[in-house]
């Protein structure tokens, strides 16, 4: 069995992205980013949606979130979609 160097491993792959996130907004002014629909009030998805949140962070992706306490309307639904979908 071979043992990984998770945290090298990790760093290596933020650089990749970094990078890539880089070459998109300046050749094709294109921003990547996550987008998240929490329904309901786990604080374990909250804590999850939070740390993914905080790595879009660092390759300065972009990252919004919806949170709906039980259900989540369509007309909410398409607004937050359609505005993260067409704005850079």
């Amino acid at each position: 069995m071979q043992l990984i160097d998770g945290k090298s491993l990790a760093k290596k792959v933020q650089t990749t992205i970094a990078t890539e996130v880089a070459k998109l907004k300046q050749e094709k002014n294109i921003v990547p980013g996550l987008a998240v629909i929490l329904i309901g009030d786990d604080p374990a998805s909250h804590a999850y949606v939070k740390m993914k949140a905080k790595a879009c962070e660092n390759p300065e992706l972009r990252s919004e979130n919806l949170e709906c306490l039980f259900a989540c309307q369509k007309r909410r639904f398409y607004i937050f979609h359609s505005s993260f979908f067409t704005s850079k």
